[in-house]
């Protein structure tokens, strides 16, 4: 099948080809200097930072002992460019080959790669579906960040049968850990829903940017530009999985309402929560919908084992209203989610910012970092305070245990000396009674002995007489 060329490759900066059953993300070359420099790096963080923090979700950073296994794996793929080409490849490093290591082994399959700038990589993770997942989990607490300018385009076939044309060059190669160091303690319970794009969010992108596998099913057109996906996942406790089951899932756009004034007028800008309050929705999206009960075709069903995606057929219009609405079941309780939110101009800046913007969405980020911190301090201190009552609810039942075992302590020995007591009080009524006894015979023998005496003498004295 021939290659097809993305129409918005200079801004979306990936396309799909497919043959047969097979799908491998090509990278086109970026129209910007695409060296990953520090102000690259940052701007990834600040981006990721910036989604997560719109939906509720905590701030990451970047740790540094997982960037050494990101950084080494940037390394191996450099080395290796059959594994870029080899599209899963890419996550699995071989003893033997050039530049192996442990760290970025584990590195390798804990992350998702893009073969672009940083800045770039991120919106195509989010604009993606598996890439885009753990990206948003709750418990994403620190990433590892690894990036490399490689010294050489890393092209070529990718098959000696010539399956699939060559690669366009790659010239940047950006490696983000997502999944070495979760925090499983930031859910005390429950599930978390966590709906993509944000409620409410005005710049969401229009295109699908593609990813290795393919969330698209083999009937989808190759030359047909998908929209941007919409995801609602059910984020659980460590080890925990939940029953998913969906009734209704379905994406439309809304009409407007009518505005007043010129194209420059204030009253053009669009509120989407005023515009869907009127209940003025248009016509439904053709999507495909994904859940665990329609797994994707490529077989990676355990990617969205607790995710309702919506993939639009087409792209979606630039300045549109959408609302999405998923009616699902969760461990057989039912939920009704309804959200909305905006498309971008389509103007050509998908995914680079100015440097004005740049800076003041470091500043905004920083704000809501510090504000993030501000919450987590206190946070941990009413932690504290709960830890510490409850080590003196610990202490206080330890002494009640410690009093209860005294007490009946005490209440055997009382117990004990009252059985002493009664036994002791027996026998002596006891041995009175044989002395009563023993003291009445010697009384009734007197007396016979008295009776007897008194008998002889009266006989003695009849005899005188």
């Amino acid at each position: 099948m021939e290659d097809r060329v993305h129409p918005h490759a200079e801004r979306v900066s990936v396309h799909l080809i497919r043959h047969q059953t097979d799908i491998r993300l090509l990278v086109t070359p970026c129209p910007s200097n695409p060296t990953p420099s520090e102000a690259e790096r940052q701007l990834l963080i600040l981006s990721l930072n910036r989604r997560r923090i719109a939906l509720g979700l905590p701030p990451v950073v970047v740790d540094e002992e997982l960037s050494v296994g990101a950084r080494k794996h940037c390394e191996f793929l450099n080395l290796n460019p059959e594994r870029v080409r080899g599209g899963l490849t890419a996550h699995l490093e071989a003893e033997g080959l050039p530049g192996y290591s442990v760290q970025g082994a584990l590195a390798a399959k804990a992350s998702v790669i893009s073969y672009c700038a940083p800045s770039q990589a991120i919106e195509l993770f989010f604009a993606s579906v598996f890439h885009r997942l753990p990206l948003l989990s709750p418990h994403l607490a620190q990433v590892g960040l690894g990036t490399l300018t490689p010294a050489r385009d890393l092209v070529g076939d990718v098959r000696a049968d010539d399956t699939f044309r060559s690669i366009p060059s790659v010239k940047a190669i950006t490696v983000l850990d997502v999944q070495s160091k979760l925090d499983w303690t930031c859910l005390s319970g429950g599930v978390v829903p966590v709906k993509f794009p944000a409620p409410g969010d005005l710049d969401v992108p229009l295109h699908f940017g593609g990813e290795v596998p393919s969330p698209l099913p083999a009937s989808h057109p190759s030359h047909q530009l998908a929209g941007f996906p919409i995801t609602l996942t059910f984020f659980q406790e460590w080890r925990k999985t939940i029953d998913l089951r969906v009734a209704v899932a379905t994406l439309h756009e809304c009409v407007p309402p009518p505005t007043v004034g010129g194209p420059e007028s204030s009253s053009v800008l669009k509120d989407v929560s005023k515009s869907l309050s009127q209940g003025q929705r248009g016509r439904e999206v053709p999507c495909y919908v994904l859940s665990p009960e329609r797994p994707p075709e490529c077989g990676f069903g355990l990617a969205i084992k607790a995710t309702v995606v919506l993939l639009p057929h087409h792209a979606l219009h630039p300045h549109t209203d959408y609302q999405a609405t998923v009616h699902v079941e969760v461990d057989g309780q039912k939920q009704e989610h309804q959200w909305s939110f905006c498309t971008r101009d389509d103007s050509g800046s998908d995914t680079l910012l100015t440097a004005a913007s740049y800076h003041d969405q470091v500043t905004k980020h920083k704000e809501a970092v510090a504000q993030y911190k501000q919450q987590r301090d206190q946070y941990d201190a009413a932690v504290r305070a709960h830890q510490q009552h409850e080590e003196q609810m610990r202490a206080y039942e330890e002494a009640c245990r410690a009093h209860e075992m005294e007490m009946a302590l005490w209440q055997a020995d009382q117990q004990a000396n009252t059985e002493v007591a009664t036994a002791t009080q027996e026998a002596i009524e006891a041995d009175y009674a044989i002395a009563v006894e023993e003291h009445q015979a010697i009384e009734a023998s007197y007396a016979t002995a008295l009776q007897e005496h008194h008998t002889r003498v009266q006989r003695r004295d009849d005899e005188i007489g």
